[in-house]
């Protein structure tokens, strides 16, 4: 039978946006605490599961009833306009059943009344994941057990601040939804804000070494967030091995008056020309660009 392995209700200042993916089974829970052999099997095992794609279903948010279908992912989105939302099922369209929801971590995302939040990058950002060589990547992905997984301790230093302020925080990434319970379980176990994840489809072992998500994926994720909380201000935290610093100079020249501040993890040895171009670009719109590094203390950091 099929079940919904992610689900979440994002709610914004008028609306709440419902989306999810949904498998056509699966014979295994979504909190991991495993052994290393395990979790290599648990990993590839993913990347073979059948999507419910392309089918009709339901979903019900308190007394509201909305029809849409998923996409060749598995993806689903519908949006509400309500923002007092208490449950929320998935129904098959053909019986009327609601679906087993899996997943172990929160499925509602308020609003918060502090007017600055966050959106953070994952990957080599709150968490190792040596993603600058695609071999050790994987081989972190592979075999590294969830509980192993190790924390970037100055973003989650800046991150757990904002926690406490009641900010709200954002993650979007390219990993793929399949890293959805194995991503959730570290940021619950490094008490990190728990937020919305923003992650690319769920993908079948044959997609698995194309490019994730497409050349815009971040930036389209990004403008989302940023168009719908006008109201808020945003904090930018990301590193400089991919697309990061690119990006959130493009973000920071279209909404310069939505950006606070830049974090950038160090991590290369040298930044590129194009890279230092882009930072420069981002302080001329007097935005500050926080470039640390892993043996700095961001426990004084001014937020």
């Amino acid at each position: 039978m099929a079940v919904v392995w992610q689900i979440s209700a994002i709610q914004f200042k008028n609306k709440t946006l419902i989306n999810g993916i949904i498998l056509k089974n699966i014979s295994w829970p979504d909190h991991i605490k495993t052994t290393k052999l395990k979790n290599i099997y648990l990993v590839l095992s993913s990347y073979f599961q059948k999507r419910y794609k392309n089918q009709k279903i339901i979903v019900t948010a308190g007394d509201k009833f909305m029809e849409t279908e998923t996409d060749k992912f598995g993806k689903f989105s519908t949006v509400v306009d309500d923002t007092e939302i208490d449950k929320i099922e998935v129904l098959s369209y053909d019986d009327k059943k609601p679906m087993q929801i899996i997943q172990t971590y929160p499925i509602f995302f308020p609003d918060s009344d502090n007017p600055i939040a966050a959106i953070s990058d994952i990957d080599d950002t709150i968490l190792i994941s040596n993603t600058q060589r695609i071999s050790k990547s994987i081989a972190t992905v592979l075999f590294v057990t969830p509980n192993k997984r190790v924390p970037i301790d100055q973003t989650a230093t800046l991150l757990k601040i904002l926690k406490e302020k009641g900010s709200r925080v954002f993650y979007v990434s390219k990993s793929e939804s399949n890293l959805f319970a194995m991503l959730t379980h570290f940021i619950t176990r490094n008490g990190l804000p728990v937020g919305y994840l923003h992650l690319t489809p769920y993908i079948g072992f044959h997609q698995l070494l194309r490019t994730k998500g497409g050349k815009y994926y971040k930036e389209k994720a990004l403008r989302f967030i940023l168009d719908n909380s006008p109201e808020k201000k945003y904090l930018l935290f990301g590193d400089d091995t991919h697309h990061d610093i690119k990006i959130y100079s493009i973000i920071a020249q279209a909404y310069p008056d939505r950006i606070l501040k830049v974090y950038i993890r160090k991590i290369k040895r040298y930044l590129t020309k194009n890279q230092r171009r882009q930072i420069e670009n981002i302080k001329k719109l007097n935005i500050p660009v926080i470039y640390f590094s892993d043996k700095d203390d961001m426990s004084k950091e001014n937020m």
